[in-house]
Protein backbone atom coordinates (compact mmCIF):
# COMPACT_ATOMS: atom_id res chain seq x y z
CA UNK A 1 0.00 0.00 0.00
CA UNK A 2 0.88 3.70 -0.14
CA UNK A 3 2.78 5.99 2.39
CA UNK A 4 0.11 8.51 3.79
CA UNK A 5 -0.44 12.17 1.95
CA UNK A 6 1.45 10.26 -1.30
CA UNK A 7 0.26 8.96 -4.78
CA UNK A 8 -1.27 5.55 -4.00
CA UNK A 9 0.17 3.37 -7.05
CA UNK A 10 -1.65 -0.20 -6.20
CA UNK A 11 -0.61 -3.66 -7.62
CA UNK A 12 -2.13 -6.27 -6.21
CA UNK A 13 -1.70 -10.20 -6.91
CA UNK A 14 -3.71 -12.49 -5.35
CA UNK A 15 -3.08 -16.26 -6.14
CA UNK A 16 -6.11 -18.26 -7.16
CA UNK A 17 -8.20 -19.27 -3.94
CA UNK A 18 -7.18 -16.66 -1.85
CA UNK A 19 -9.40 -15.24 0.76
CA UNK A 20 -12.52 -12.98 -0.48
CA UNK A 21 -12.76 -11.33 2.82
CA UNK A 22 -9.22 -10.23 2.73
CA UNK A 23 -10.00 -8.85 -1.09
CA UNK A 24 -12.75 -6.64 -0.22
CA UNK A 25 -10.77 -5.22 3.21
CA UNK A 26 -7.88 -4.80 0.11
CA UNK A 27 -10.33 -2.46 -1.83
CA UNK A 28 -11.82 -0.72 0.89
CA UNK A 29 -8.71 0.55 2.18
CA UNK A 30 -7.79 1.55 -1.49
CA UNK A 31 -11.11 3.50 -1.97
CA UNK A 32 -10.42 5.31 1.29
CA UNK A 33 -7.19 6.45 -0.05
CA UNK A 34 -8.32 7.62 -3.03
CA UNK A 35 -11.13 9.87 -0.80
CA UNK A 36 -8.86 11.42 0.84
CA UNK A 37 -6.15 12.33 -2.33
CA UNK A 38 -9.31 13.80 -3.59
CA UNK A 39 -10.37 15.80 -0.92
CA UNK A 40 -6.28 17.28 -0.69
CA UNK A 41 -6.87 18.42 -4.01
CA UNK A 42 -10.12 20.22 -3.86
CA UNK A 43 -8.66 21.83 -0.21
CA UNK A 44 -5.27 23.15 -2.08
CA UNK A 45 -5.60 26.53 -3.77
CA UNK A 46 -5.88 26.26 -7.44
CA UNK A 47 -6.47 22.47 -7.39
CA UNK A 48 -7.85 21.48 -11.01
CA UNK A 49 -10.01 18.10 -11.86
CA UNK A 50 -10.04 16.56 -15.17
CA UNK A 51 -13.00 14.64 -14.60
CA UNK A 52 -16.57 14.93 -13.39
CA UNK A 53 -17.52 15.61 -9.74
CA UNK A 54 -20.44 14.11 -8.85
CA UNK A 55 -22.31 13.81 -5.77
CA UNK A 56 -24.54 11.38 -4.18
CA UNK A 57 -25.89 13.51 -1.51
CA UNK A 58 -29.51 14.16 -1.79
CA UNK A 59 -29.54 17.18 0.98
CA UNK A 60 -31.08 20.30 -0.25
CA UNK A 61 -29.78 23.49 -0.19
CA UNK A 62 -32.23 26.99 1.90
CA UNK A 63 -29.13 28.96 2.23
CA UNK A 64 -25.11 29.84 0.96
CA UNK A 65 -24.28 27.50 3.87
CA UNK A 66 -26.87 24.38 3.48
CA UNK A 67 -26.76 21.65 0.79
CA UNK A 68 -24.85 18.76 -0.61
CA UNK A 69 -22.36 20.83 -2.09
CA UNK A 70 -21.13 24.15 -0.64
CA UNK A 71 -18.27 26.71 -1.13
CA UNK A 72 -17.41 30.17 0.40
CA UNK A 73 -16.23 31.56 -2.48
CA UNK A 74 -17.71 32.31 -5.76
CA UNK A 75 -18.27 30.00 -8.56
CA UNK A 76 -17.42 30.18 -12.35
CA UNK A 77 -19.01 28.51 -14.82
CA UNK A 78 -17.66 28.04 -18.72
CA UNK A 79 -20.97 26.10 -20.08
CA UNK A 80 -24.33 25.86 -19.11
CA UNK A 81 -25.80 25.29 -15.81
CA UNK A 82 -29.18 23.64 -15.30
CA UNK A 83 -30.78 23.38 -12.20
CA UNK A 84 -34.08 20.47 -11.54
CA UNK A 85 -35.61 23.19 -8.94
CA UNK A 86 -35.20 26.44 -7.61
CA UNK A 87 -32.65 28.70 -8.02
CA UNK A 88 -32.24 31.75 -4.90
CA UNK A 89 -30.13 34.29 -5.70
CA UNK A 90 -29.72 37.00 -3.00
CA UNK A 91 -27.58 39.36 -4.58
CA UNK A 92 -28.11 40.75 -8.43
CA UNK A 93 -27.86 38.38 -11.71
CA UNK A 94 -25.75 40.18 -14.53
CA UNK A 95 -26.47 38.60 -17.96
CA UNK A 96 -24.39 39.90 -20.98
CA UNK A 97 -26.13 37.20 -23.02
CA UNK A 98 -30.13 36.80 -23.22
CA UNK A 99 -32.17 35.44 -20.84
CA UNK A 100 -35.16 33.43 -22.39
CA UNK A 101 -38.03 31.81 -20.10
CA UNK A 102 -39.65 29.30 -22.20
CA UNK A 103 -43.47 28.30 -20.99
CA UNK A 104 -42.31 29.53 -17.28
CA UNK A 105 -43.35 32.45 -15.14
CA UNK A 106 -40.66 35.27 -13.92
CA UNK A 107 -42.01 36.32 -10.36
CA UNK A 108 -40.18 39.65 -8.97
CA UNK A 109 -39.91 40.67 -5.65
CA UNK A 110 -38.70 43.91 -6.57
CA UNK A 111 -38.25 46.07 -9.39
CA UNK A 112 -36.71 44.92 -12.95
CA UNK A 113 -34.62 47.77 -14.33
CA UNK A 114 -32.24 48.23 -16.99
CA UNK A 115 -29.09 50.50 -18.05
CA UNK A 116 -29.57 52.41 -21.11
CA UNK A 117 -25.93 51.24 -21.25
CA UNK A 118 -26.19 47.69 -22.08
CA UNK A 119 -29.93 48.30 -23.69
CA UNK A 120 -30.98 45.31 -22.22
CA UNK A 121 -34.33 43.93 -23.41
CA UNK A 122 -36.57 41.31 -21.58
CA UNK A 123 -37.66 38.83 -24.12
CA UNK A 124 -40.90 36.30 -23.25
CA UNK A 125 -41.40 33.39 -25.14
CA UNK A 126 -44.71 31.21 -25.66
CA UNK A 127 -47.23 31.60 -23.14
CA UNK A 128 -44.18 33.26 -20.40
CA UNK A 129 -46.20 35.98 -17.77
CA UNK A 130 -44.29 38.64 -16.37
CA UNK A 131 -45.55 39.09 -12.30
CA UNK A 132 -44.99 41.86 -9.67
CA UNK A 133 -45.82 42.34 -6.70
CA UNK A 134 -48.51 45.14 -5.55
CA UNK A 135 -45.32 47.51 -4.77
CA UNK A 136 -42.97 46.73 -7.93
CA UNK A 137 -42.38 49.11 -10.89
CA UNK A 138 -41.52 47.99 -14.61
CA UNK A 139 -39.00 50.47 -14.78
CA UNK A 140 -36.24 51.61 -17.12
CA UNK A 141 -33.54 54.46 -16.52
CA UNK A 142 -32.70 54.81 -20.28
CA UNK A 143 -33.15 51.98 -21.91
CA UNK A 144 -36.52 49.77 -23.04
CA UNK A 145 -38.39 46.56 -22.11
CA UNK A 146 -40.07 44.52 -24.97
CA UNK A 147 -42.75 42.86 -23.89
CA UNK A 148 -45.13 41.20 -26.96
CA UNK A 149 -48.07 39.92 -26.68
CA UNK A 150 -47.64 38.52 -22.90
CA UNK A 151 -49.58 39.18 -19.94
CA UNK A 152 -48.30 42.12 -18.02
CA UNK A 153 -49.40 42.20 -14.36
CA UNK A 154 -48.39 45.47 -12.55
CA UNK A 155 -49.76 48.33 -10.95
CA UNK A 156 -47.17 50.78 -12.26
CA UNK A 157 -45.18 51.08 -15.51
CA UNK A 158 -42.62 54.10 -15.25
CA UNK A 159 -39.87 55.02 -17.23
CA UNK A 160 -37.69 58.19 -16.47
CA UNK A 161 -37.54 61.58 -18.16
CA UNK A 162 -37.26 61.28 -21.99
CA UNK A 163 -38.28 57.81 -22.05
CA UNK A 164 -40.66 55.48 -23.26
CA UNK A 165 -41.98 52.19 -22.63
CA UNK A 166 -43.01 50.19 -26.17
CA UNK A 167 -46.23 47.92 -26.10
CA UNK A 168 -46.34 46.32 -29.46
CA UNK A 169 -49.12 44.22 -28.39
CA UNK A 170 -52.68 45.03 -26.66
CA UNK A 171 -53.13 46.73 -23.85
CA UNK A 172 -55.89 45.44 -21.92
CA UNK A 173 -57.24 45.51 -17.68
CA UNK A 174 -59.98 44.17 -16.04
CA UNK A 175 -60.38 46.47 -13.58
CA UNK A 176 -63.82 47.55 -13.58
CA UNK A 177 -63.26 50.87 -11.45
CA UNK A 178 -65.27 53.79 -13.00
CA UNK A 179 -63.30 56.73 -13.62
CA UNK A 180 -65.16 59.91 -11.94
CA UNK A 181 -62.45 62.42 -12.36
CA UNK A 182 -58.49 62.77 -14.24
CA UNK A 183 -56.78 60.94 -11.34
CA UNK A 184 -59.22 57.48 -10.93
CA UNK A 185 -60.11 54.79 -12.81
CA UNK A 186 -58.46 51.75 -14.34
CA UNK A 187 -55.80 53.31 -16.57
CA UNK A 188 -54.60 56.81 -15.78
CA UNK A 189 -52.00 59.87 -17.40
CA UNK A 190 -50.96 62.37 -15.86
CA UNK A 191 -50.30 63.26 -19.74
CA UNK A 192 -52.50 63.31 -22.95
CA UNK A 193 -53.31 60.53 -25.53
CA UNK A 194 -52.75 60.16 -29.10
CA UNK A 195 -54.85 57.77 -30.71
CA UNK A 196 -54.35 57.35 -34.40
CA UNK A 197 -57.44 54.77 -34.64
CA UNK A 198 -61.24 54.80 -33.80
CA UNK A 199 -62.31 54.86 -29.75
CA UNK A 200 -65.35 53.24 -28.71
CA UNK A 201 -66.93 54.13 -25.08
CA UNK A 202 -69.20 51.79 -23.46
CA UNK A 203 -69.71 54.81 -20.95
CA UNK A 204 -70.04 58.81 -20.52
CA UNK A 205 -67.33 61.13 -21.99
CA UNK A 206 -66.85 63.55 -19.50
CA UNK A 207 -64.40 66.81 -20.52
CA UNK A 208 -64.00 68.98 -18.27
CA UNK A 209 -62.08 71.82 -20.31
CA UNK A 210 -65.44 72.04 -22.22
CA UNK A 211 -66.98 75.48 -23.90
CA UNK A 212 -68.68 76.80 -21.17
CA UNK A 213 -66.72 75.35 -18.21
CA UNK A 214 -66.33 78.73 -16.96
CA UNK A 215 -69.58 79.70 -14.27
CA UNK A 216 -68.55 83.16 -14.31
CA UNK A 217 -69.12 85.46 -17.17
CA UNK A 218 -66.93 88.42 -18.81
CA UNK A 219 -63.74 86.83 -16.62
CA UNK A 220 -61.60 88.51 -18.98
CA UNK A 221 -63.26 91.78 -18.21
CA UNK A 222 -64.00 92.86 -22.11
CA UNK A 223 -67.25 93.86 -21.67
CA UNK A 224 -68.14 97.00 -20.06
CA UNK A 225 -71.57 98.46 -21.11
CA UNK A 226 -71.49 101.18 -18.57
CA UNK A 227 -68.13 102.73 -19.50
CA UNK A 228 -64.25 102.16 -18.69
CA UNK A 229 -64.13 104.45 -15.55
CA UNK A 230 -66.13 105.73 -12.50
CA UNK A 231 -63.89 107.85 -10.07
CA UNK A 232 -64.98 108.93 -6.43
CA UNK A 233 -66.74 105.80 -5.37
CA UNK A 234 -67.63 105.86 -1.48
CA UNK A 235 -71.11 102.64 -2.15
CA UNK A 236 -71.83 99.83 -3.83
CA UNK A 237 -72.64 99.41 -7.63
CA UNK A 238 -71.88 98.09 -11.06
CA UNK A 239 -69.76 100.82 -12.01
CA UNK A 240 -67.65 99.36 -15.08
CA UNK A 241 -66.89 95.85 -16.40
CA UNK A 242 -70.54 94.00 -16.42
CA UNK A 243 -70.84 91.15 -14.01
CA UNK A 244 -68.72 92.91 -11.39
CA UNK A 245 -69.91 94.73 -8.69
CA UNK A 246 -67.69 97.09 -6.56
CA UNK A 247 -69.27 96.49 -2.57
CA UNK A 248 -68.25 98.76 0.51
CA UNK A 249 -69.66 100.76 3.42
CA UNK A 250 -67.31 103.60 4.61
CA UNK A 251 -64.11 102.57 3.70
CA UNK A 252 -62.22 105.09 1.64
CA UNK A 253 -62.57 106.28 -1.66
CA UNK A 254 -62.00 104.58 -5.02
CA UNK A 255 -61.73 105.04 -8.98
CA UNK A 256 -62.61 101.47 -11.07
CA UNK A 257 -61.32 101.08 -14.19
CA UNK A 258 -61.01 99.24 -17.49
CA UNK A 259 -57.09 98.88 -18.12
CA UNK A 260 -55.55 97.88 -21.35
CA UNK A 261 -53.15 96.27 -19.18
CA UNK A 262 -52.78 92.13 -19.04
CA UNK A 263 -50.06 89.65 -18.70
CA UNK A 264 -48.07 89.10 -21.66
CA UNK A 265 -48.99 86.31 -24.03
CA UNK A 266 -51.84 84.85 -21.60
CA UNK A 267 -54.34 86.39 -24.58
CA UNK A 268 -55.87 88.74 -21.99
CA UNK A 269 -56.28 92.23 -22.94
CA UNK A 270 -57.85 93.48 -20.57
CA UNK A 271 -58.31 94.09 -16.78
CA UNK A 272 -60.38 95.57 -14.07
CA UNK A 273 -58.60 97.94 -11.75
CA UNK A 274 -59.50 98.92 -8.04
CA UNK A 275 -57.64 101.98 -7.17
CA UNK A 276 -57.71 103.65 -3.76
CA UNK A 277 -57.86 107.49 -4.27
CA UNK A 278 -58.61 108.37 -0.51
CA UNK A 279 -56.88 106.31 1.91
CA UNK A 280 -58.98 104.75 5.28
CA UNK A 281 -55.37 103.51 7.28
CA UNK A 282 -57.72 102.21 10.22
CA UNK A 283 -61.18 100.67 8.99
CA UNK A 284 -63.55 101.22 11.63
CA UNK A 285 -65.42 97.63 12.97
CA UNK A 286 -68.03 97.22 10.44
CA UNK A 287 -66.01 98.73 7.25
CA UNK A 288 -65.64 96.78 4.21
CA UNK A 289 -64.46 96.97 0.10
CA UNK A 290 -64.63 94.12 -1.82
CA UNK A 291 -65.02 93.20 -5.85
CA UNK A 292 -67.73 90.30 -6.87
CA UNK A 293 -69.70 88.26 -8.58
CA UNK A 294 -73.19 86.96 -8.10
CA UNK A 295 -74.75 83.83 -9.57
CA UNK A 296 -77.57 82.51 -10.22
CA UNK A 297 -78.65 79.11 -8.81
CA UNK A 298 -79.91 77.27 -11.91
CA UNK A 299 -75.98 77.61 -13.52
CA UNK A 300 -74.93 76.18 -10.63
CA UNK A 301 -76.72 72.54 -10.47
CA UNK A 302 -73.70 71.15 -11.92
CA UNK A 303 -71.62 71.72 -8.47
CA UNK A 304 -74.54 69.11 -6.99
CA UNK A 305 -73.55 71.24 -4.10
CA UNK A 306 -75.25 69.65 -1.36
CA UNK A 307 -74.89 66.23 -2.00
CA UNK A 308 -73.04 63.09 -1.34
CA UNK A 309 -71.43 64.02 -5.06
CA UNK A 310 -71.06 67.64 -4.64
CA UNK A 311 -67.61 68.65 -6.22
CA UNK A 312 -64.78 71.18 -5.53
CA UNK A 313 -64.34 74.34 -7.41
CA UNK A 314 -61.25 75.61 -8.45
CA UNK A 315 -60.41 79.68 -9.26
CA UNK A 316 -57.54 80.77 -11.41
CA UNK A 317 -56.82 84.11 -11.84
CA UNK A 318 -54.36 87.14 -12.62
CA UNK A 319 -53.67 89.63 -10.31
CA UNK A 320 -51.18 92.42 -10.17
CA UNK A 321 -51.14 94.97 -7.39
CA UNK A 322 -48.68 97.61 -5.62
CA UNK A 323 -49.52 96.58 -2.25
CA UNK A 324 -47.92 93.12 -1.69
CA UNK A 325 -49.49 90.45 1.10
CA UNK A 326 -52.05 88.27 1.88
CA UNK A 327 -55.39 88.55 0.16
CA UNK A 328 -58.61 86.79 1.02
CA UNK A 329 -61.18 84.83 -1.67
CA UNK A 330 -64.52 83.72 -0.80
CA UNK A 331 -67.37 81.41 -1.92
CA UNK A 332 -70.82 83.11 -0.19
CA UNK A 333 -73.82 80.32 -0.46
CA UNK A 334 -76.64 82.35 -0.46
CA UNK A 335 -79.48 80.00 0.41
CA UNK A 336 -78.00 77.98 2.93
CA UNK A 337 -75.93 81.23 4.56
CA UNK A 338 -72.72 79.38 4.29
CA UNK A 339 -68.93 80.19 3.31
CA UNK A 340 -65.58 79.49 2.87
CA UNK A 341 -62.62 81.18 2.22
CA UNK A 342 -58.95 80.89 1.01
CA UNK A 343 -56.09 83.00 0.64
CA UNK A 344 -53.71 84.14 -1.94
CA UNK A 345 -50.08 86.29 -1.65
CA UNK A 346 -49.27 89.10 -4.44
CA UNK A 347 -45.49 88.39 -3.96
CA UNK A 348 -43.81 91.01 -6.17
CA UNK A 349 -45.13 95.14 -6.40
CA UNK A 350 -46.81 95.67 -9.87
CA UNK A 351 -46.18 92.27 -11.43
CA UNK A 352 -48.79 90.20 -12.67
CA UNK A 353 -49.59 86.42 -11.11
CA UNK A 354 -51.46 84.05 -11.94
CA UNK A 355 -53.13 82.07 -8.87
CA UNK A 356 -54.72 79.22 -8.56
CA UNK A 357 -57.35 78.31 -5.71
CA UNK A 358 -59.50 74.97 -4.69
CA UNK A 359 -62.32 74.95 -2.54
CA UNK A 360 -63.53 71.79 -1.13
CA UNK A 361 -67.01 70.06 -2.04
CA UNK A 362 -69.90 70.84 0.57
CA UNK A 363 -72.42 68.28 1.19
CA UNK A 364 -74.24 70.37 2.85
CA UNK A 365 -77.19 72.87 1.54
CA UNK A 366 -78.16 72.54 -1.79
CA UNK A 367 -78.33 75.85 -4.55
CA UNK A 368 -81.91 76.53 -5.14
CA UNK A 369 -83.35 75.73 -8.98
CA UNK A 370 -84.39 79.45 -9.76
CA UNK A 371 -82.72 82.72 -11.13
CA UNK A 372 -82.29 83.96 -8.31
CA UNK A 373 -78.76 84.87 -6.04
CA UNK A 374 -77.17 81.53 -4.72
CA UNK A 375 -73.39 81.95 -5.01
CA UNK A 376 -71.07 85.11 -4.42
CA UNK A 377 -67.48 84.57 -5.23
CA UNK A 378 -65.92 87.26 -3.42
CA UNK A 379 -62.24 89.06 -3.56
CA UNK A 380 -61.57 91.02 -0.58
CA UNK A 381 -59.86 94.58 -0.67
CA UNK A 382 -60.10 95.63 2.70
CA UNK A 383 -62.39 94.73 6.10
CA UNK A 384 -62.54 96.14 9.39
CA UNK A 385 -62.48 93.83 12.86
CA UNK A 386 -66.07 92.58 12.11
CA UNK A 387 -65.05 90.24 9.21
CA UNK A 388 -61.06 89.72 10.62
CA UNK A 389 -61.67 89.02 13.87
CA UNK A 390 -62.17 85.58 13.60
CA UNK A 391 -60.76 82.19 12.23
CA UNK A 392 -60.92 82.02 8.34
CA UNK A 393 -62.87 79.52 7.57
CA UNK A 394 -61.12 77.52 4.93
CA UNK A 395 -63.50 74.84 5.29
CA UNK A 396 -67.37 75.10 4.34
CA UNK A 397 -69.57 75.97 7.45
CA UNK A 398 -72.25 78.13 8.62
CA UNK A 399 -71.83 82.22 7.86
CA UNK A 400 -70.14 83.79 10.63
CA UNK A 401 -68.79 87.47 9.58
CA UNK A 402 -65.58 87.23 11.41
CA UNK A 403 -64.45 84.52 10.24
CA UNK A 404 -64.73 85.69 6.17
CA UNK A 405 -61.54 87.73 5.48
CA UNK A 406 -59.20 87.10 8.32
CA UNK A 407 -55.56 88.26 7.40
CA UNK A 408 -56.71 90.61 4.58
CA UNK A 409 -54.47 93.22 3.39
CA UNK A 410 -55.61 96.56 3.58
CA UNK A 411 -55.16 98.01 0.11
CA UNK A 412 -56.77 101.61 1.43
CA UNK A 413 -53.84 101.62 3.90
CA UNK A 414 -52.39 104.24 1.42
CA UNK A 415 -53.65 106.64 -1.80
CA UNK A 416 -52.74 105.06 -5.09
CA UNK A 417 -52.70 101.67 -3.88
CA UNK A 418 -54.39 99.28 -6.45
CA UNK A 419 -54.75 95.81 -7.76
CA UNK A 420 -55.97 94.27 -11.10
CA UNK A 421 -57.94 90.91 -11.92
CA UNK A 422 -58.45 89.27 -15.10
CA UNK A 423 -58.97 86.34 -16.71
CA UNK A 424 -60.95 85.11 -13.53
CA UNK A 425 -62.34 81.02 -14.05
CA UNK A 426 -64.44 79.27 -11.76
CA UNK A 427 -65.09 75.58 -12.92
CA UNK A 428 -66.34 72.51 -10.87
CA UNK A 429 -63.47 69.99 -9.89
CA UNK A 430 -59.92 69.97 -8.49
CA UNK A 431 -58.08 70.58 -11.72
CA UNK A 432 -57.07 74.32 -13.13
CA UNK A 433 -58.02 74.04 -17.41
CA UNK A 434 -57.27 76.36 -19.73
CA UNK A 435 -59.50 79.73 -19.57
CA UNK A 436 -62.49 79.13 -21.37
CA UNK A 437 -62.06 82.20 -24.10
CA UNK A 438 -65.54 82.76 -26.00
CA UNK A 439 -66.14 85.49 -28.64
CA UNK A 440 -67.09 88.45 -27.56
CA UNK A 441 -70.85 88.14 -29.28
CA UNK A 442 -71.20 85.29 -27.23
CA UNK A 443 -69.83 87.34 -23.77
CA UNK A 444 -71.51 90.47 -24.67
CA UNK A 445 -75.20 88.09 -25.14
CA UNK A 446 -74.24 86.55 -21.87
CA UNK A 447 -73.67 89.87 -20.28
CA UNK A 448 -77.45 91.46 -21.18
CA UNK A 449 -79.06 89.40 -19.45
CA UNK A 450 -78.51 91.36 -16.62
CA UNK A 451 -77.82 94.72 -18.28
CA UNK A 452 -78.51 96.44 -21.59
CA UNK A 453 -78.80 99.61 -22.93
CA UNK A 454 -80.74 100.92 -25.81
CA UNK A 455 -82.37 104.50 -27.70
CA UNK A 456 -86.10 104.62 -27.83
CA UNK A 457 -87.66 107.41 -30.15
CA UNK A 458 -91.32 107.52 -31.12
CA UNK A 459 -92.88 110.05 -33.66
CA UNK A 460 -96.92 110.20 -33.67
CA UNK A 461 -99.75 113.18 -34.48
CA UNK A 462 -102.37 113.71 -31.83
CA UNK A 463 -104.22 115.74 -29.63
CA UNK A 464 -104.38 116.07 -25.86
CA UNK A 465 -105.47 113.71 -23.75
CA UNK A 466 -104.00 111.39 -26.10
CA UNK A 467 -100.51 109.17 -26.23
CA UNK A 468 -97.76 108.43 -27.78
CA UNK A 469 -95.77 105.41 -26.98
CA UNK A 470 -94.04 101.59 -28.53
CA UNK A 471 -92.55 99.05 -27.73
CA UNK A 472 -88.52 98.21 -26.79
CA UNK A 473 -87.45 94.63 -27.37
CA UNK A 474 -84.53 93.50 -26.02
CA UNK A 475 -81.44 92.05 -27.62
CA UNK A 476 -81.64 89.22 -24.67
CA UNK A 477 -84.68 88.11 -22.23
CA UNK A 478 -83.99 89.76 -19.03
CA UNK A 479 -83.03 87.59 -15.66
CA UNK A 480 -86.27 88.95 -14.30
CA UNK A 481 -87.91 92.28 -15.10
CA UNK A 482 -85.78 95.02 -14.87
CA UNK A 483 -84.79 98.19 -13.71
CA UNK A 484 -85.31 100.58 -16.40
CA UNK A 485 -83.58 104.33 -16.63
CA UNK A 486 -83.50 106.94 -18.92
CA UNK A 487 -81.43 109.18 -19.54
CA UNK A 488 -80.84 112.16 -22.45
CA UNK A 489 -84.40 112.67 -22.70
CA UNK A 490 -85.86 114.87 -25.44
CA UNK A 491 -89.91 115.62 -26.17
CA UNK A 492 -91.92 117.87 -28.35
CA UNK A 493 -95.85 118.19 -27.60
CA UNK A 494 -95.48 115.34 -24.91
CA UNK A 495 -95.37 115.29 -21.53
CA UNK A 496 -92.14 115.42 -19.39
CA UNK A 497 -93.35 111.74 -17.77
CA UNK A 498 -92.63 108.20 -19.25
CA UNK A 499 -94.37 105.37 -18.33
CA UNK A 500 -93.41 101.83 -18.52
CA UNK A 501 -94.97 98.64 -18.84
CA UNK A 502 -91.85 96.12 -17.97
CA UNK A 503 -91.30 92.48 -18.78
CA UNK A 504 -88.12 90.18 -19.10
CA UNK A 505 -88.16 90.53 -22.76
CA UNK A 506 -88.72 94.34 -23.58
CA UNK A 507 -90.83 97.36 -22.10
CA UNK A 508 -93.40 99.62 -23.23
CA UNK A 509 -92.69 103.48 -22.92
CA UNK A 510 -95.64 105.74 -23.59
CA UNK A 511 -96.43 109.66 -22.86
CA UNK A 512 -99.39 111.95 -22.88
CA UNK A 513 -99.93 114.11 -25.78
CA UNK A 514 -100.34 117.81 -24.15
CA UNK A 515 -102.15 119.57 -27.55
CA UNK A 516 -103.45 118.57 -31.02
CA UNK A 517 -100.46 118.11 -33.41
CA UNK A 518 -97.43 116.53 -34.36
CA UNK A 519 -95.30 114.40 -31.30
CA UNK A 520 -92.75 113.09 -30.48
CA UNK A 521 -89.98 111.93 -27.99
CA UNK A 522 -86.56 110.02 -27.62
CA UNK A 523 -84.62 108.81 -24.60
CA UNK A 524 -81.58 106.76 -24.22
CA UNK A 525 -82.32 103.83 -21.22
CA UNK A 526 -80.60 100.99 -19.69
CA UNK A 527 -82.58 97.91 -18.37
CA UNK A 528 -80.98 95.72 -15.51
CA UNK A 529 -81.95 92.73 -13.82
CA UNK A 530 -78.11 92.62 -12.04
CA UNK A 531 -78.41 90.40 -9.22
Amino acid sequence: MAASGSTPNYSINYPQGSDSVSLAADLQEMATDIDSVLLSKLNTSGGTMTGALVGTAITDSSSSTTGAFKTAGGMGIAKSLNVGQNANITGNVDISGTLTLATKTITLGGNFATSGAYNATLTLTDATNVTLPTTGTLATLAGSETLSNKTLTTPNIGAATGTSVALTGAISTDSTTNATSTTTGSIQTDGGIGVAKDVYVGGSVIAVNTPGHNLLHNGAMQIHQRGTSTASITTSGYFTADRWDLSMSSLGTWTNSIENDAPTGSGFRKSLKMLCTTADASPAAGDWALVEQRLEGQNLQSVKKGTADAQPLTLSFWVKSNKTGVYVVELADADNLRNVSATYTVNASGTWEQKTVTFPADTTGAFDNDNALSLALVFWLAAGSDRTSGTLATSWAAWTAANRAVGQTNLASNTNQYLQLTGVQLEAGSVQTPYDFKSYEQELRECQRYYETGFFRMIGYGGAGGYLGGMCFYKVPKRANPTIVQTNLSTFNTSSTTNYAVQNGGHQAYRAVTALGNADFSEDWTASADL
